[in-house]
């Protein structure tokens, strides 16, 4: 989904911000759509925010 790059930013952001360690490695696509919606920092292309709002939903419930 993202490109190769920018998971290795999300996954720096995850390991450094995760006080919940609420993702295991297998979950970094979904965590790293997470961030964009959570971020501060929006590190994400605004086309992708529907999509990952559609699993942040899902997240949260989980």
């Amino acid at each position: 989904m993202f490109r190769s790059e920018r998971l290795s930013v999300g996954n720096e952001n995850l390991s450094v911000r995760s006080q919940h360690k609420l993702f295991r490695s297998e979950r970094l696509s979904v965590g790293n759509e997470n961030l964009s919606i959570r971020s501060q920092h929006k590190l994400f292309c605004s086309e992708r925010l529907s999509f990952c709002d559609k699993t942040y939903a899902i997240v949260t419930k989980t």
